[in-house]
C-alpha cells in the first residue's frame, strides 16, 4: 500500500522554523484538525510525508503521534496508519498551549533515544560477548530473574529498574568507561522522560507484551551465554522492534 495520499488544498502543515520539534508537530496537527483540514475518521499523512512537509526527523513525528494518541486526538490502526479519533477535542488554544509543552517536560525525545539504542546496543553486546566473564553473565541472569518476578507481580517500577540493570550489565562487561557512560545516558534518557513513562504505562500492563519481553530478554541472555553474535544481534533487533511497536500503538 502506498504512503502517498491526495494532497489537500493549501498544504495545512508548515515547515519547522524553530527548535521545539515535537511540540511544533503536535501543534501543527491540532491546528489542521481544528481548521477542518482533517475531520473525524480522516487519515493523516504518513510519517515520511510529514517529515517532508514539516522538516523534522522521523523520531520527532513518532513522538508527536504518540502524544496525540495519549490525548485521544488520533488513533493508529495496525498496518494502515493514523486517523483523527472519534472523540471531541475542545478548540481551546489556551488549553493546548498548556498541555503540549507539559507532555514533553523532563526528558528528551523517546524515539530518538530508541533510534540511538537500536544502532549502538547490538554492536556493544556482540563486543561484550567477547569480553564477558562468568560473573558478568551471572549479573545478566540475576537481572532477568528479577524481571520475571516483577512481571508476575505487575510491579512496573521494579520491572523498569531490573530491565535497566540487565542492559547495563551487558555494556559494563566491555569494561570501556566511555561506552558505559554513553549507554547509561541513553537508558536514563529513555526511562526518565515523563512522556516516555506515560507511554510505557500502557504497554507494561499487557500480559502478552510482558511475556514476549521476558522471552526476548531470555534470548539475549542465551546469545551472550553461547557467545553467538548472530543470536545476540537478532535478539536485540527483536527487542527494539517489540518496544517500538508498543510505543507506536501498531
Amino acid at each position: 500500500m502506498s504512503d502517498i495520499l491526495p494532497v489537500k488544498s493549501n498544504m495545512p502543515f508548515k515547515r519547522l522554523e524553530n527548535n521545539s520539534r515535537r511540540e511544533y508537530v503536535v501543534t501543527q496537527i491540532l491546528e489542521a484538525i481544528e481548521a477542518g483540514e482533517y475531520k473525524i475518521s480522516d487519515k493523516l499523512p504518513s510519517e515520511m510525508a510529514l517529515c517532508e512537509q514539516i522538516g523534522v526527523s522521523r523520531p520527532s513525528i513518532r513522538e508527536a503521534f504518540s502524544a496525540l494518541r495519549l490525548m485521544g486526538v488520533i488513533e493508529t490502526r495496525k498496518g494502515d496508519g493514523s486517523y483523527v479519533a472519534a472523540k471531541n477535542w475542545r478548540k481551546d488554544s489556551r488549553k493546548r498551549e498548556f498541555i503540549v509543552p507539559e507532555m514533553f517536560q523532563h526528558g528528551g525525545n523517546t524515539f530518538e533515544a530508541m533510534e540511538a539504542r537500536r544502532l549502538i546496543e547490538p554492536a556493544l553486546a556482540e563486543f561484550a560477548s567477547e569480553m564477558m566473564r562468568e560473573e558478568d553473565l551471572s549479573k545478566v541472569f540475576i537481572a532477568l530473574q528479577e524481571m520475571e518476578k516483577a512481571a508476575s507481580k505487575k510491579d512496573l517500577r521494579r520491572w523498569h529498574n531490573e530491565n535497566k540493570r540487565l542492559h547495563l550489565a551487558v555494556v559494563e562487561s566491555t569494561r570501556n568507561s566511555l561506552l558505559i557512560r554513553y549507554v547509561k545516558s541513553l537508558l536514563n534518557l529513555f526511562t526518565q522522560s515523563d512522556f516516555g513513562k506515560e507511554l510505557r504505562k500502557q504497554y507494561l500492563t499487557q500480559n502478552k507484551y510482558l511475556k514476549e519481553a521476558i522471552e526476548v530478554h531470555q534470548a539475549i541472555y542465551e546469545g551472550l551465554k553461547s557467545r553467538d553474535k548472530k543470536k545476540i544481534r537478532n535478539a536485540y533487533f527483536r527487542h527494539f522492534d517489540q518496544v517500538e511497536k508498543q510505543l507506536l500503538g501498531t
